[in-house]
């Protein structure tokens, strides 16, 4: 099995993505994602876009406000931001069992 592989093998079982179903992505986005994850980064990740004046209908959009790498505030009426939402992310599996714990406690 080429070493590529063998790396998404374990990357996959470290992470999963989740995709909003209406949103396209092309080939070079996939690309440097695989890049991204063949070394090793495995955190949990927010895909924003910082090129707000590009969209069209920004009333329909996931505003992100973040700084140094981190997430503020997200969401359709935020007054202050500097990225969009693109409609991926990627969780850590550990995001599972923090999201478990939390259940318990709160009693759901």
């Amino acid at each position: 099995m080429p070493e590529n592989t063998c790396k998404l093998k374990h990357a996959s079982r470290r992470f999963y993505s989740l995709v909003l179903f209406d949103h396209i992505y092309n080939a070079t986005f996939i690309a440097q994602l695989q890049t991204h994850l063949l070394a090793g980064n495995y955190p949990s990740i927010l895909f924003v876009d910082p090129h707000i004046h590009q969209i069209i209908d920004l009333n329909d959009t996931i505003k992100v406000f973040h700084q140094e790498g981190k997430l503020q505030e997200l969401g359709k009426i935020s007054t202050y931001y500097n990225a969009l939402y693109i409609g991926w992310f990627t969780l850590d599996f550990q995001m599972l069992d923090i999201g478990g714990t939390l259940a318990k406690i709160w009693g759901f």
